[in-house]
């Protein structure tokens, strides 16, 4: 059972690393947002005059880090859990 686990988190987080390395590069690329139609219209009550810094945390929080843990879990390193955890908490964040 604990296998299962370990290959579903694997999928999962293989699966919102792809698009947030992919999200996160057109914006990086794009800080209009034109690669995906949107609007600068959107971040008019927000700190942010383009989607760049949006882009990076995407990049490197949700792409990288996902990454990260997949190699983690695969390479069987202690407290893998924990990192799966953190994972969570940023993507909710």
């Amino acid at each position: 059972m604990k296998m299962l686990f370990k290959i579903l988190a694997s999928l999962l987080l293989l699966f919102n690393g792809i698009g947030a390395i992919y999200g996160g590069w057109n914006l990086i690329t794009h800080p209009d947002g034109s690669s995906f139609q949107m609007s600068l219209e959107y971040l008019k009550y927000s700190p942010f005059d383009d989607y760049l810094i949006s882009g990076i945390i995407l990049f490197i929080a949700n792409g990288v880090f996902s990454f990260f843990v997949v190699s983690v879990i695969v390479f069987k390193i202690k407290n893998y859990a924990w990192l799966i955890i953190i994972q969570g908490v940023i993507l909710a964040g």
